[in-house]
């Protein structure tokens, strides 16, 4: 997991806060402090994004957010993103 990055703080239940592109998870920091009064908070930088390095081959993003909850022996989690629409 060296080539991702993330914010890990907190304690309790586990939102994972997910950033929208070509962003990474500064755009959540309103929100984490208030999250990790009672919860453990996650936030990742996506590959190619933030301190998180570039990809060095295909990948898809549900693979590494997955591989990193493992990683982290984090139990269930619920994630949390932003996402735009013309709806």
């Amino acid at each position: 997991m060296s080539d991702l990055h993330w914010h890990d703080t907190g304690s309790g239940r586990l939102p994972v806060f997910l950033h929208g592109g070509f962003l990474d998870h500064r755009m959540w920091e309103d929100q984490i402090p208030a999250f990790a009064a009672d919860h453990r908070v996650i936030a990742p930088d996506a590959r190619g994004h933030g301190r998180s390095s570039n990809a060095s081959g295909p990948y898809r993003h549900g693979d590494d957010f997955a591989a990193l909850l493992r990683h982290l022996d984090t139990g269930p989690a619920t994630p949390t993103w932003c996402a735009a629409s013309t709806r």
